[in-house]
């Protein structure tokens, strides 16, 4: 308490069964990192603690178990799948899943019964109960001191662990801002019942699991998607092939398997670490990501690159400005033509239709390298402060029309 960043700054140690483990660091006769056992001392600064027991040897029943969830896919596939798992898992059971430059949030996506509540529940029982949260990215909006976000939030500077088995639909989720910085550790300032105001930085590893498409989701930025390590389950398990829930769990929350479990995830840390911090490249996460950026074009998304091949309403243009009053007025057209068209559905939240809201706008043109500034001048006396969008030309209300295809003056008048 009196050293908010004490195991923030202290190497990747953890203890289990009785034994401490370290990811060392580069130095010395070593030029990489490696997973050592070392001799327990305070001086380490444990950062996690896990009462199961250390055991050699795969896990062959959970190995088992995710070459089963990815049977129909090819061998490249299910190895990279496995791997960037693998990962993902060393790194969260380190608690450096936040700490890497390449911080990510595990998302598993695709057909139901395929085992990704399994996983889900699999890792969970890794970690000691009072460690784990369960909340949905959804459940950090809505800020304030009328709202249980903020605390929310702020459970999870004390969590190791937060694990959703079933998102909710993505139209719960108007805004990807808190997750953006949520996933990659950065601080946070938050209230809530019993808190006066209090400065956190979330420590939480996350995985989501879902079934509904990807091409829901709220946004498709690059900012946001680098946040997620996505995973394709391609087919269910049924029948004779699919072992009972029960059973299964069982096996892998057997203390000699979480054990086995815990090395061979420890191998994927070592693994990101040696490679800058980065994941491993997982190809079907990018072809996935693309599909769902071409599939679900936001307003912002035409309003940049434009819609049927024309070119992009907000245009670069050197030494041009546009006063960003303007530039909110013309975007907004582009929303309700998007709407008219069928191309876009904006969503509602408590029956209310959620638009893009004005911040949320300059947040994301400013994401895509536009520069969004303040300037004072000064008529008949009076200093007026306006914000102005500079090296940039938008089209007019009739061009972005004429741009979803109304050719007709008087169709474009009577829209107008």
């Amino acid at each position: 308490q009196k050293e908010p960043e004490f195991f923030e700054q202290a190497s990747p140690v953890a203890w289990v069964g009785g034994k401490t483990f370290k990811l060392q660091e580069p130095g010395g006769s070593s030029e990489s990192w490696s997973f050592v056992e070392i001799p327990h001392s305070a001086d380490n600064r444990i950062t996690a603690r896990f009462d199961f027991a250390d055991a050699s040897g795969n896990p062959e029943d959970f190995l088992r178990f995710l070459r089963r969830s990815f049977s129909c896919d090819n061998l490249d596939d299910r190895n990279a799948k496995i791997r960037a798992i693998q990962e993902w898992m060393g790194l969260a059971l380190f608690r450096m899943a936040h700490r890497v430059s390449d911080s990510r949030a595990l998302f598993l996506s695709g057909a139901a019964s395929s085992g990704k509540s399994i996983l889900v529940e699999t890792v969970q029982s890794l970690f000691p109960n009072s460690l784990v949260t369960s909340q949905a990215p959804h459940e950090w909006e809505m800020r304030g001191s009328s709202n249980s976000a903020d605390f929310k939030m702020y459970t999870l500077s004390k969590s190791a662990l937060n694990g959703c088995a079933e998102l909710p639909e993505f139209d719960k989720w108007t805004s990807t801002d808190a997750f953006k910085k949520i996933i990659s550790g950065d601080r946070l300032s938050v209230r809530g019942s019993g808190l006066n105001g209090a400065t956190i930085r979330p420590a939480s590893a996350h995985i989501f699991a879902t079934n509904h498409s990807l091409t829901d989701l709220p946004d498709t930025t690059e900012g946001f998607m680098r946040r997620l390590l996505l995973v394709r389950y391609n087919q269910s398990v049924t029948g004779s092939a699919a072992a009972s829930k029960t059973e299964l769990l069982g096996r892998l929350r057997c203390p000699r398997e979480q054990g086995r479990i815990f090395r061979w995830a420890a191998e994927g840390a070592v693994r990101v670490m040696n490679q800058r911090e980065r994941y491993s490249e997982l190809a079907t996460s990018i072809g996935i990501i693309a599909a769902a950026r071409e599939e679900s074009k936001s307003p912002v998304d035409v309003f940049v690159q434009g819609v049927n091949g024309s070119a992009p309403v907000l245009q670069r243009k050197e030494r041009g400005f546009v006063e960003w009053k303007f530039t909110v007025k013309i975007f907004r057209r582009v929303e309700e033509l998007m709407e008219k068209e069928e191309m876009w559905k904006a969503p509602r939240v408590g029956g209310r239709r959620k638009v893009i809201s004005g911040p949320q706008l300059k947040s994301l043109l400013v994401e895509r390298g536009f520069d969004i500034r303040s300037a004072t001048s000064e008529k008949d006396g009076q200093v007026r402060n306006r914000q102005y969008v500079y090296n940039v030309d938008v089209m007019n209300e009739v061009s972005v029309m004429e741009a979803f295809g109304y050719k007709s003056d008087s169709r474009v008048r009577s829209i107008a």
